[in-house]
């Protein structure tokens, strides 16, 4: 083989690797798209108080559902349930333009998850009306996040998108 047609070899190995990398990443981000119930969480209202939640649905990029009441059960069908029992569920501002999206959550807003509001929330290990105004949460409180409709956990929101 010539010096030219290994580079051209090398070439198309590489972008055919790329790309199938690509295709398998795109394609799980399309599996985890879809209606998601963030299952046993909590809320915290304007006041800071938080709330037992039985689930916070989200769906086509907005909050679908909030639910408090143990036994209602999510008005979505096909929906992906993830449970963060324990954990805190909060609107977000999220820069999506930032390298890795742990990178790019802005800010937490308490008391904003109402049915029809902008679907990005934050899941976190503790309250976030601790957080005050103007700063944003330690990347370690992160638990994960929903962001145009698809699940991240911890670790995902750290990797560069």
């Amino acid at each position: 083989m010539t010096a030219p047609s290994l580079a051209r070899f090398v070439t198309l190995v590489v972008f055919v690797a790329l790309g199938g990398a690509f295709l398998s990443r795109s394609c799980s981000a399309a599996r985890a798209g879809g209606p998601i119930a963030l299952m046993h969480g909590r809320i915290v209202s304007g006041t800071g108080s938080d709330q037992a939640t039985r689930f916070v649905a989200i769906a086509g990029g907005k909050i679908a559902s909030v639910s408090f009441n143990a036994d209602h059960s999510s008005p979505l069908t096909n929906v992906r349930e993830i449970d963060v029992t324990d954990l805190y569920i909060a609107a977000a501002t999220i820069d999506r333009s930032a390298p890795a999206y742990i990178d790019g959550i802005r800010h937490v807003w308490i008391g904003q998850l109402r049915v029809g509001d902008p679907g990005d929330v934050v899941i976190m290990r503790s309250n976030p009306a601790r957080i005050r105004a103007g700063f944003i949460p330690e990347a370690s409180d992160i638990a994960g996040a929903v962001i145009n409709g698809v699940y991240y956990n911890a670790r995902d929101l750290h990797r560069r998108h």
